[in-house]
């Protein structure tokens, strides 16, 4: 015999009512109004640090937001405090190697900012330090997708470590705080209560006021005291209340990715919705891919045949005619992007359509090894010409994220094509290599 606390409709008292199911009664209607609650949670000690450390680096990161040519200088201050109160929170939580990668990624182009560096990616700066950082914290939380770390699953990870567990877990320092606040095991501050501690400060404060008017009044010494303290407060700069507001919102998304993750554990589940859709999308039947990447094999085949002269004039140092080295050159890496974006969008898109997977057809798997082949070999032609522009006419920001992207590309057609080959996933390599190229541009 089980008793369940219920409130009878249109009363604001609770019955104890007999069952002998196990299951608790639910007044539905009960529900609708008041909505599901939250299941009380017994916050840890590092949860409970969190929220006025959580706190104070939102604070900062809204200060460097709006510090101007001083943000920098802020951000390296906002991400020590971060990094240190992440390494702290995950003490318990096993470490990844590349890890430290990210890390110094990460440090890599704060440093170099801070230092006056960054040249080249001086107007894309911001983002890749708050890539750099987001992607860091999700790998040393733990919760990546794939067991062996960093993979294909990249946007995957990205989206569920840092939009999916934050806004899941949005209110979680509120809910910390109410659960640390406890006066016994058996009470809480409850709403009521937090609305009383607030009107007893202001009749407080207004008194303590009162009470410095008047010794004011009575002490010349104090009142010049009590002077300053008033001139202090009426100078209070109004930002300062701003910065604050705004950074709630901010401290409630950090707390939430940092600590959510550990109370996160639909990760599994997750990954298994995702393999899911991508199976159900694996409907084109062996047959056909092979001959849609037939199609832009031959296509490529018959313009590098074509326009063999014009594409490895580069590789020999020669300029071809009605040609300025300019010209030459961008309208050459501009063809790179373009056709690198078609192809690994292509043969995404067959990898996850194809039926059975693209390696179970050996056709679509030796077609897709010579679409990355002749990719790898656009890259190159490419390269070539970029370096003939470079001889002439020297290095630039722009050309340094030139280079940096073709070789991004070039490697990137490699791993495809030994992903093809032998069946391992080469993600993991081809994204800690690009990231750490990109993080050494920021040296120039």
């Amino acid at each position: 015999m089980l008793y369940f606390p219920v409130k009878e409709r249109g009363k604001g008292q609770w019955n104890m009512e007999k069952s002998n199911s196990a299951k608790p009664i639910i007044d539905e209607e009960l529900m609708e109004e008041e909505g599901p609650l939250l299941p009380a949670i017994v916050p840890t000690r590092a949860e409970q640090w969190g929220v006025p450390a959580s706190a104070v680096i939102a604070y900062i990161y809204v200060v460097a937001a709006y510090s101007g040519e001083h943000w920098t200088k802020w951000i390296v201050l906002f991400a020590a405090l971060l990094c240190g109160g992440v390494e702290l929170s995950a003490r318990k939580v096993p470490r990844r190697g590349e890890s430290w990668i990210w890390l110094g990624c990460l440090w890599t182009v704060l440093l170099c900012g801070a230092l006056g560096r960054a040249r080249a990616w001086e107007g894309w700066f911001p983002l890749i330090v708050h890539g750099f950082g987001a992607y860091w914290v999700i790998v040393r939380s733990g919760h990546l997708l794939e067991a062996g770390g960093s993979s294909r699953y990249l946007p995957a990870d990205a989206l569920f470590g840092a939009v999916l567990v934050p806004l899941r877990h949005f209110f979680l320092r509120l809910r910390v705080l109410k659960a640390s606040g406890r006066r016994d095991a058996g009470r809480r501050f409850t709403p009521a209560a937090m609305v009383g501690v607030v009107a007893a400060a202001i009749v407080a404060l207004f008194l303590l006021g009162v009470s410095m008017a008047l010794l004011a009044e009575a002490d010349p010494n104090f009142q010049q005291l009590s002077d300053g303290i008033w001139n202090a407060l009426r100078g209070f700069d109004a930002r300062l209340a701003i910065y604050f507001l705004l950074s709630l919102p901010v401290g409630a998304y950090l707390y939430g990715m940092v600590f959510g993750t550990r109370r996160e554990a639909g990760v599994g589940d997750f990954r298994k919705r995702l393999d899911a859709g991508i199976g159900a999308l694996r409907q084109v039947p062996g047959g056909a891919w092979p001959v849609l990447l037939g199609l832009f094999v031959a296509l490529y085949a018959v313009f590098f045949a074509v326009q063999g002269s014009y594409l490895f004039d580069g590789l020999r140092g020669l300029l071809p005619e009605r040609f300025t080295a300019a010209q030459y050159a961008r309208r050459g890496f501009f063809e790179l992007c373009g056709v690198m974006a078609v192809n690994f969008t292509l043969l995404g898109a067959a990898a996850v359509s194809a039926e059975g997977g693209l390696r179970a057809h050996a056709a679509a798997r030796r077609t897709g090894m010579a679409l990355m082949a002749e990719s790898g070999l656009l890259a190159v032609t490419a390269a070539a010409k970029l370096a003939l522009y470079v001889r002439r006419f020297g290095f630039t920001p722009l050309r340094l994220q030139s280079c940096w992207l073709v070789l991004v590309l070039f490697m990137g057609s490699l791993a495809a094509l030994r992903t093809l080959w032998t069946g391992r996933d080469t993600t993991k390599a081809w994204l800690i290599a690009s990231a750490v190229l990109l993080a050494l541009t920021h040296l120039w």
